[in-house]
């Protein structure tokens, strides 16, 4: 079975490396997202992912429109094309012109979680429990048949990357048992009904600490959106990125307060304080809560928002 890829994220790396090693499919293409203008000399940039294919000398397209995706699914007799973090909604031409379809590996137990973030949105609402979906696409966003799921236990450490890191591991298999079930005529299972809940595009502002909440949903909210696109409060018009925080076993009055304990920033929540290990203040270097506290000027009244 001849078969591409698109995709335009390194989450894709492990499914692409599982499947080039067995002998049941050729992957002929891999087609990832135009180059893009970026820096002072807005030059032409190759995204992370087509740097990494064209690395390991695969065969790299960025079709620009759905004509040239189209021409290039038959010139070069795509059978079966997989969707990994791609970013795009396939139209029905595009879907109708494989021999087999087109699936999409997505990084939730569908239909919890539809769309571009559900890493990131099952981390925020504290879920111990996820997975991984392969299904058929349609013309829906994550709404096709399913033909094969897998649950996976997140920790209560885990981060958006560490998470993701555990749902790529397990990529390849189960796309290797989602191909096998389509060549013996598998049409997959409609989705259920029942828990459907959507995983939007994470805006910069997501990351804004909401003081008034507990410890655990700030906790939770570090853990999704530390790393990309950053979480942050403000300390008098100052905007302060935050990347590294713990919870206390204090408990402070004054939400958004701050109080300086034994060495500590500690910032008051609903229940429990939060400690700021290591922030950016903006404009300046990586630092550490106590020198942070330290360079302040003034130290009374501190109010984070």
């Amino acid at each position: 079975m001849k078969i591409a890829i698109a995709s335009s994220s390194l989450v894709s790396t492990d499914a692409i490396e599982s499947l080039q090693s067995w002998r049941d499919v050729e992957l002929v293409s891999i087609f990832t997202n135009p180059d893009k203008a970026s820096g002072r000399g807005q030059k032409l940039t190759e995204n992370q992912f087509a740097q990494w294919a064209t690395s390991k000398e695969l065969k790299v397209f960025k079709p620009s429109d759905e004509a040239e995706l189209l021409h290039l699914l038959r010139t070069n007799e795509i059978e079966l094309l997989i969707t990994i973090a791609y970013g795009h909604i396939l139209s029905l031409p595009v879907l109708q012109t494989p021999k087999y379809g087109c699936i999409n590996l997505h990084f939730s137990l569908l239909p919890k979680y539809r769309g571009a973030a559900p890493v990131q949105w099952t981390l925020l609402n504290g879920e111990t429990k996820t997975g991984i979906t392969v299904f058929n696409l349609d013309q829906g966003m994550d709404t096709g048949p399913i033909l094969r799921q897998q649950l996976v236990d997140i920790d209560p450490d885990d981060s958006t990357s560490s998470l993701l890191e555990k749902l790529s591991a397990l990529s390849g298999d189960l796309l290797k048992e989602s191909i096998t079930a389509i060549k013996s005529g598998e049409k997959g299972s409609p989705q259920s009904n029942i828990d459907v809940s959507l995983a939007p595009k994470i805006l910069k502002e997501a990351g804004r600490i909401n003081w008034r909440g507990t410890s655990a949903s700030i906790y939770n909210q570090y853990r999704a959106l530390s790393e990309n696109p950053g979480i942050f409060t403000e300390l008098n018009g100052l905007r302060i990125r935050i990347n590294r925080l713990a919870i206390s076993n204090r408990s402070l009055d004054g939400k958004g307060s701050g109080s300086f304990i034994d060495g500590k920033l500690l910032i008051a929540t609903d229940d429990f304080a939060v400690e700021l290990i290591s922030v950016t203040p903006e404009g300046r270097k990586e630092m550490s809560g106590a020198a942070f506290f330290n360079g302040l000027q003034s130290k009374a009244e501190l109010s984070f928002a």
